[in-house]
């Protein structure tokens, strides 16, 4: 276990505070092309059945029917119940700013590959969306990637995200009251907490030693960990200084529990500390035993995203912020032998936000939940057009908030008509 004491004596927390990506914080960023800027990626980790709201199947012969009805919202028909009001309240409130996206294709039945796909467009070493907009739009900030669950999952943002939960080291460094204890006892460690000169003398001594090897002849890969981690040094004084200013880095729930985030995520976009959130709900959507479970997964996970709207809203942050809400894949249409559903390589998503031509679902899929083509420019079914992907919506999402390269990153064409 590490102590204060150890953490700085060992050096290790150059490469501790790299990991976190920590800049300046209380920057506010203009808002590109006068549409959203920041970014809020919602998970249903475990794989939600789209049936159950997203991609109603009232006449299907091929489906396992749910209990409900369709319910238009606008244009919009959404699978409704009395057993799930916070869907019906969510696209009461949001449905017009609201695009649902059926059919999208993850190209495997695997948890871990399709959470792969669904964030990062493919099945390789790419970065996730978040982690590409954050570097883009928000490399200045103190926290540029958000993560906020103990199991959020982010690729490729190692010098920009910076995941809280029930255990982590941030916490220590920026609440030193919070700090992990010694071994066997349960108060917290505080060990070695220099101040004033001492810290100054530490932080010069860090960094020209770091300036130093960067002078030498290493390889890019080395010079970039350098980079961060010399980035790191200033980050993690400003990352302190916020958390004694107050605001969301001094609330020591941020640390403790994760299970209502939204005026965490809230408060970190209106103090000017993050550009980019992912939020992973502790919901059980693995329903191979039992889909009777979907309904109170999906009630819990809309009154969530009910609950960020309405914080960004309280913020006044609405005007500036896209949330992503996914799932890594979809269920089978039919129920197994224990009254569960398994995976099934397609799902849905939605995409919320000012900007957003929302309203509308754009993809069909038929009985067996298989897509038809789409022309990405109209959104409408057309047999000359492209079968769903998840880069699809990836790079019409980069798109929409101004990150142009993060965009060109992107090798599938965007589903340009998710935004106006």
């Amino acid at each position: 276990m590490t102590t204060r004491r150890n953490f700085l004596r060992t050096g290790a927390a150059g490469s501790l505070l790299g990991a976190t990506g920590l800049h300046n914080t209380r920057t506010v960023h203009a808002r590109p092309n006068n549409g959203p800027c920041r970014l809020v990626v919602m998970v249903a980790y475990g794989g939600w059945d789209p049936m159950w709201t997203l991609d109603p199947k009232p006449d299907s012969r091929e489906v396992d029917m749910i209990p409900g009805d369709v319910q238009m919202f606008g244009n919009l028909p959404i699978w409704t119940h009395d057993d799930r009001p916070e869907v019906t309240n969510f696209f009461t409130q949001w449905g017009s700013q609201t695009a649902v996206i059926n059919g999208l294709g993850v190209e495997s039945l695997a948890h871990e590959s399709c959470v792969k796909v669904m964030l990062t467009g493919r099945l390789g070493d790419d970065a996730d969306l978040g982690s590409r907009v954050a570097n883009e739009l928000g490399s200045d900030l103190a926290l540029p990637y958000l993560a906020l669950s103990p199991h959020t999952k982010t690729y490729g943002a190692a010098s920009q995200a910076g995941a809280f939960g029930s255990t982590n080291q941030l916490m220590a460094l920026a609440t030193p009251e919070l700090g992990w204890p010694s071994p066997g006892d349960s108060t917290p460690d505080l060990g070695l907490a220099p101040r004033g000169a001492e810290r100054d003398a530490i932080a010069t001594y860090l960094r020209e030693r770091g300036e130093s090897a960067a002078a030498e002849q290493i390889s890019r890969a080395s010079q970039q960990r350098l980079a961060d981690y010399l980035a790191s040094l200033r980050r993690a004084e400003q990352l302190q200084a916020a958390a004694r200013d107050g605001g969301v880095l001094s609330d020591y729930a941020l640390f403790e529990e994760t299970e209502q985030p939204w005026e965490h995520v809230a408060g970190a976009f209106a103090e000017g500390l993050s550009q980019v959130a992912l939020v992973q709900p502790d919901l059980f959507w693995d329903t191979h035993g039992y889909n009777a479970g979907q309904a109170e997964a999906h009630n819990g996970f809309f009154g969530g995203v009910n609950a960020m709207m309405e914080a960004l809203a309280a913020n006044g942050l609405l005007e500036e912020t896209a949330v992503l809400a996914i799932s890594e894949m979809g269920r089978t249409p039919r129920h197994n032998s224990q009254g569960g559903k398994d995976h099934w390589p397609w799902t849905s998503a939605m995409l919320i936000g000012p900007n957003v031509n929302g309203g509308r679902a754009f993809g069909e899929t038929d009985e067996w939940l298989r897509p038809a083509a789409i022309d990405l420019q109209t959104g409408d079914s057309t047999d000359g057009g492209a079968a769903l992907h998840a880069e699809h919506v990836l790079h019409a999402t980069a798109q929409m908030l101004g990150a142009e390269q993060a965009a060109d990153l992107y090798e599938r064409e965007p589903l340009r008509a998710l935004w106006s």
